[in-house]
């Protein structure tokens, strides 16, 4: 395992390269971080809402400490992305994981072409793997990796965590609707996001399912009920926002293979938490390293 004192500028690394990817009506930004040992697999890291890819560079490095390349990219609205949410520009589930997802799975391929690829989902960012994953077998993924990332579906929450879910479900439904946009940088909760968004995130979160409204004539749960590619599952501890109960939740609507493990942080008197675990990810790193052969992949170095 890591240590947790790592000094990251000794890493061996090889220098990041960004690149900017079109979407509709504007663009984003993607990073590349190439390992130093070739021919390795790459982790697709996908952000939570309203997180900037930056968020994710240090886990980006430690991973290419392990022999992982790896690729982020700013969702629309966030970090480096052209666009901003508001009434006049929108999106939902689907424009995520059919463009920019779709766009970092072709970065991917033309950086590192002839080796594996998985998701790595943090929060939404699962969510929007699984259903990338459903909605484009053929783009040849070996699986997914997902970090506290479970369903928000209210009934799976306890206690004092129930009730600000119901406040922050039931605000943003409302407040996304009337305003054309929800401002979760009020709230500390999402950032900025686009109406029909948060109309499919409080959807999920008020039924349980995930029905992203981008496509009628794709049937979201049917799809994910036919996923087989392997999931690998971190539960971290601490984390109020995805609990064990609704990571469970979201990977029981797939026929993958499951597996689960708890993250504790280096230090026991700290908990990763839904984004603690971001200001130190060695120890997430060192679990997702050592579940990628449950994944069909491995690691060259460890």
């Amino acid at each position: 395992m890591l240590n947790h004192d790592l000094d990251e500028d000794a890493l061996p690394s090889v220098a990041p390269r960004t690149k900017i990817v079109n979407v509709p009506g504007g663009t984003t930004q993607a990073t590349l971080y190439p390992s130093v040992i070739p021919g390795t697999p790459t982790a697709i890291v996908l952000p939570a809402m309203g997180t900037p890819a930056r968020a994710y560079a240090r886990l980006a490095r430690v991973l290419n400490f392990h022999g992982l390349n790896a690729v982020t990219i700013d969702l629309r609205g966030v970090g480096n992305s052209s666009l901003r949410a508001d009434r006049h520009h929108d999106w939902g589930y689907l424009d995520l994981v059919d463009d920019e997802t779709n766009a970092a799975v072709a970065l991917a391929r033309d950086a590192f072409p002839d080796t594996p690829f998985f998701f790595l989902g943090h929060s939404l960012g699962g969510h929007l793997a699984l259903l990338h994953l459903a909605r484009h077998p053929a783009s040849g993924a070996a699986g997914a990796v997902l970090v506290a990332s479970g369903s928000p579906y209210v009934r799976l929450y306890r206690g004092f965590s129930w009730l600000v879910l119901q406040a922050l479900v039931a605000l943003a439904r409302v407040t996304s609707e009337r305003r054309g946009v929800w401002r979760g940088d009020k709230y500390r909760f999402g950032g900025i996001q686009p109406r029909t968004l948060m109309r499919e995130w409080t959807a999920f979160a008020r039924t349980g399912f995930l029905v992203p409204e981008g496509d009628p004539a794709w049937n979201a749960e049917a799809a994910l009920h036919e996923l087989r590619s392997p999931i690998v599952a971190l539960a971290m501890r601490g984390d109020h926002y995805a609990p064990e109960r609704a990571i469970r939740h979201l990977t029981a609507k797939t026929a993958a293979a499951i597996s689960e493990e708890h993250v504790a942080h280096a230090i026991p008197a700290h908990a990763p938490g839904h984004f603690g675990w971001l200001r130190d990810p060695e120890t997430t790193a060192c679990a997702i390293a050592a579940n990628l052969g449950r994944l069909g992949l491995s690691r060259s170095l460890s």
